[in-house]
């Protein structure tokens, strides 16, 4: 179930699979993936999953600055500061 991205520009970020992962990655017991549209095919499907993938950010503690629109429209600083968070949960 690997995603490969090459920078927080990279439009694969959009479908907020990436970010699920990230988090299933930390606590794989966090993700239901019955909820995960993956392939998402449309750009509801898109929305549903970023807002899944900062619920669970929520849920394991993440410090979250960043909404729906800012995965689905790839804003790098917001995916940058996101990530980051999920990483300093993954070091503690």
């Amino acid at each position: 179930m690997g995603l490969k991205i090459k920078d927080f520009r990279d439009k694969a970020l959009s479908s907020g699979i990436f970010l699920i992962n990230c988090a299933a990655s930390i606590d794989p017991r966090i993700v239901d993936w019955d909820l995960v549209k993956n392939p998402p095919s449309d750009k509801d499907e898109n929305i549903l999953n970023a807002k899944y993938a900062i619920s669970i950010a929520r849920k394991m503690g993440a410090v979250i600055f960043c909404v729906w629109d800012d995965i689905l429209d790839v804003n790098q600083k917001m995916m940058l500061i996101l990530i980051s968070s999920l990483y300093e949960i993954h070091i503690e």
